[in-house]
């Protein structure tokens, strides 16, 4: 029987993989065919799918090549720290044994195989914990079958595969739990080792090796010192493996930095203080998008009304709830205050940045790169005395909202506004032919959202309920523990975009099962 059932793994495999690989290859198709460019997307050799993101991934190994290092921009000591090394060095091998152009040709299969493989593993997973081969086939072939991973398969940013890492993270710590009751270490060290990695390869799935101390220190089948030696060997391996890392990067800025460096001029651009206090204010009251905001503003000093775009977002996008003890007014001065700052910093750097640059910066990050881009405040750099003025107006707004509606501050907006759009949507943003720009969508474009829809609603309210179900206590920390703790920490310190919470995907997807399997139970007995 076991044969068999490994039979059916086997073959789920390459039906997984082909599914993917024909997937993503109609959407290319679609992409190439697209002359009234609906779907707002271009390939990159011809096979991935270009995204903004891009350059924080690609050009590290680019750099190295020419002898600058391993940095995304060799001009500014922090680029080295900026991002995590993990898919870097992912995309970086395909690039030294393949070259550029047959990196992006091969990747997308390298990545396909590779979440292959993790489906049939999170299935797997299934018929550890419940016995039960049949569900574990169930599982591998709705998750393999999922757009919202397929559709990330085709891009050469870290969602292509830490989701997957994750998975491999998570198989071995269920056998550690699960398997036979032999608890081997060599699966917890395991276990640590894909953590880590995941982690090295998207900063928050380190919320995974809190899960799996915490299970390995809540298992009553332990002793004291089984759960004391457990943990010790996660945080062995888990920290073995980030020494080089931190090593590196104290080398690099003087710095301790344990995943990534983020610093005034954390957003793309390098905008200052000014902006991520903007940030802040406007995550008081709901889900920012300060970078398009910030572009309007500075686009707004070349033309004849300078606060078209400040007057419009105040008028049309701010609440009126949102004036607690500051007016309009206020909030248009130092709107206005944040546009000169802007000036000030491209007075600055006039005749600074050559034609040259620019050429380089559109080919690295895209067209849409204009000059202010290149006036970005470098590590080490002083700022200029107008960030720190217009950064104590927003923080000022954003601490009477924070003190004045502290309800609406720490409740509503992150859970109703940011939290809401997270379990409402597709999840389908990835896959350029079902997002037409006109919104003309065909038949096969609405029943394949409508799905994918109402999937993810399914999913987010089952593994919302397993929270509340009566489940062993090890098994709702490993699984429980990262789903909320993700879904926590981005309503509460990012803006929303939906594919931040796709290594808890396959959490939501084994939460579900159980649910469901408990409610079929349940069902039975009344039935009987």
């Amino acid at each position: 029987m076991v044969g068999k059932n490994n039979r059916v793994f086997f073959f789920l495999f390459f039906f997984v993989l082909l599914f993917s690989i024909v997937v993503n290859s109609l959407n290319n198709n679609a992409i190439k065919k697209d002359v009234a460019s609906r779907y707002q997307s271009e390939l990159v050799y011809d096979s991935t799918v270009r995204s903004v993101d891009d350059p924080w991934y690609t050009t590290q190994i680019k750099n190295y090549v020419l002898g600058e290092g391993f940095t995304i921009d060799s001009s500014d000591p922090v680029m080295s720290v900026r991002r995590t090394p993990g898919y870097p060095l992912f995309y970086g091998a395909h690039y030294m044994l393949f070259g550029e152009e047959y990196a992006h040709k091969i990747i997308p299969y390298t990545q396909s195989i590779i979440f292959a493989l993790s489906a049939v593993i999170l299935g797997m997973i299934v018929r550890l914990i419940t016995g039960n081969a049949i569900l574990g086939h169930v599982l591998t072939f709705l998750y393999g079958t999922s757009l919202f991973f397929i559709g990330y398969l085709n891009y050469t940013i870290t969602e292509s595969i830490h989701p997957s890492i994750v998975i491999f993270s998570l198989y071995y710590a269920v056998r550690y739990f699960y398997e036979n009751d032999n608890f081997l270490y060599r699966y917890i060290v395991l276990s640590s080792f894909f953590c880590a990695i995941a982690t090295l390869t998207r900063p928050t799935n380190g919320i995974l090796i809190v899960a799996l101390i915490a299970a390995v220190l809540s298992d009553n089948r332990f002793n004291f010192f089984k759960k004391i030696r457990s943990a010790f060997l996660v945080s062995l391996t888990f920290g073995l493996l980030f020494t080089p890392w931190v090593i590196h990067n104290y080398i690099k800025i003087n710095k301790f930095v344990f995943l990534e460096a983020y610093y005034e001029s954390e957003p793309f651009g390098g905008f200052g203080a000014k902006h991520t206090a903007l940030i802040d204010w406007w995550m008081s009251w709901g889900d920012p998008r300060a970078l398009t905001l910030h572009g309007q503003i500075s686009d707004d000093l070349s033309k004849p009304n300078p606060y078209r775009s400040i007057d419009s977002f105040i008028n049309k996008q701010v609440p009126e709830y949102t004036y607690i003890g500051y007016s309009k007014d206020d909030l248009r001065n130092a709107f206005i205050l944040y546009q000169n700052c802007a000036n000030e910093r491209i007075e600055l750097y006039q005749g600074k940045t050559k034609k040259e640059d620019l050429e380089s910066a559109r080919k690295k990050w895209g067209p849409g790169v204009q000059n202010i881009d290149l006036m970005k405040e470098k590590w080490g750099e002083e700022p200029l005395e107008c960030e720190s003025n217009v950064a104590s107006k927003f923080h000022y707004f954003r601490d009477k909202i924070k003190y004045g509606a502290p309800v609406r501050y720490y409740i509503v907006t992150p859970v109703l506004i940011r939290g809401v759009k997270y379990i409402f949507h597709s999840f389908t943003g990835a896959i350029a032919s079902l997002n037409p720009a006109d919104k003309n969508f065909s038949y096969t474009q609405y029943f394949a959202k409508a799905i994918s829809y109402v999937t993810n609603v399914v999913l987010w309210f089952a593994s919302l309920l397993y929270l509340f179900f009566k489940r062993p206590k090890t098994e709702k920390i490993l699984f429980g523990l990262f789903f909320f703790s993700s879904f926590v920490f981005f309503i509460y310190f990012r803006w929303v975009e939906t594919r931040y919470m796709i290594a808890a995907y396959p959490f939501m997807y084994i939460m579900s099962t159980m649910v469901f399997v408990s409610l079929w139970k349940t069902l039975k007995t009344i039935i009987k």
